[in-house]
């Protein structure tokens, strides 16, 4: 059983809404059909096949845009209630480009990020979600620190999110401590089990 956070967007967020109910089978028949390609990558592909994983990539990229607008205004909302933080008690910043530390060639765009004085809550969106995905976010919470050095004495917590979450990748990133978001008609959803309490890393 999800948890019952849904969050409500505002009226002009419900413009983005629909278009995400448009996309949402579009993301599955996506996938359905990047699968097949997989199977089938041992043949040359035509130009109408270069022409239309160019327009699947274009359509990809938007797709994540637009999860990243519908997230961002209900991720503060989901911080406080995980962390049990009071309303304006918070520090939030969308697209922070860092570089590592340690290795200066390594960078990364983190989404979304909420934090005080003792959580820090990182988001990363996909158009299209898959478990390198979760795995790979995971591999990057553990070494957050090394591109965001001020989060040393913070409790840092991930979420991850996509319009389209099926109930095995739910499964998965619960397993890993993420909180899960899904769209589901005009809300973001967080899908973990009911009583999920998320990792510290």
């Amino acid at each position: 059983m999800a948890v019952a956070m849904d969050y409500r967007v505002s009226s002009l967020e419900k413009a983005v809404a629909e278009m995400a109910r448009e996309v949402k089978d579009e993301v599955r028949t996506h996938r359905d059909g990047s699968e097949h390609e997989r199977r089938e990558s041992h043949i040359q592909p035509d130009d109408e096949t270069i022409k239309m994983r160019r327009q699947w990539g274009e359509r990809a990229r938007k797709i994540g845009r637009m999860v990243d607008y519908l997230v961002e205004p209900v991720l503060p909302d989901i911080f406080r209630r995980f962390v049990n933080c009071p309303e304006g008690g918070f520090d939030s910043a969308v697209h922070m480009w860092r570089h590592n530390t340690i290795d200066p060639t390594l960078v990364h765009d983190f989404d979304m990020v909420v934090s005080n004085d003792d959580y820090a809550l990182i988001n990363e969106t996909k158009s299209d979600l898959t478990p390198d995905n979760i795995s790979e976010f995971v591999a990057l919470l553990g070494r957050v620190r090394e591109f965001i050095p001020e989060f040393a004495d913070k409790k840092v917590i991930g979420a991850i999110g996509s319009l389209y979450v099926d109930q095995s990748l739910v499964a998965h990133g619960q397993r890993y401590g993420l909180i899960v978001l899904g769209f589901g008609d005009d809300v973001m959803q967080v899908l973990n089990s009911e009583g999920f309490t998320p990792k510290t890393f």
